[in-house]
């Protein structure tokens, strides 16, 4: 999984996670930070959930065998919390 920032002249990429992923959602977050959910394509199919804090990225698994074949969404509750 890689994340593509353009800064008006050039480009940035940043590699987030490694491996082969699937169906992911890019939104940005309540604090303005870039957040990406995503499936890994491995065997367990984790969903995983990539936050940027500013300065690094931090990805956590949300669940294992939760891998699926449509789309996926990412949004956040009323409180701001990811959903």
């Amino acid at each position: 999984m890689k994340y593509a920032e353009y800064d008006g002249n050039n480009w940035t990429i940043t590699t987030i996670a490694e491996g082969v992923v699937k169906n992911s959602s890019l939104r940005v977050g309540p604090d303005g930070n870039p957040v990406i959910a995503f499936h890994a394509f491995d065997p367990g199919g984790d969903l995983r959930y990539a936050a940027y804090d500013g300065a690094n990225w931090t990805v956590s698994s949300v669940g294992v065998g939760l891998e699926g074949n449509t789309g996926l969404s990412l949004h956040y509750d009323p409180d701001g919390r990811p959903a």
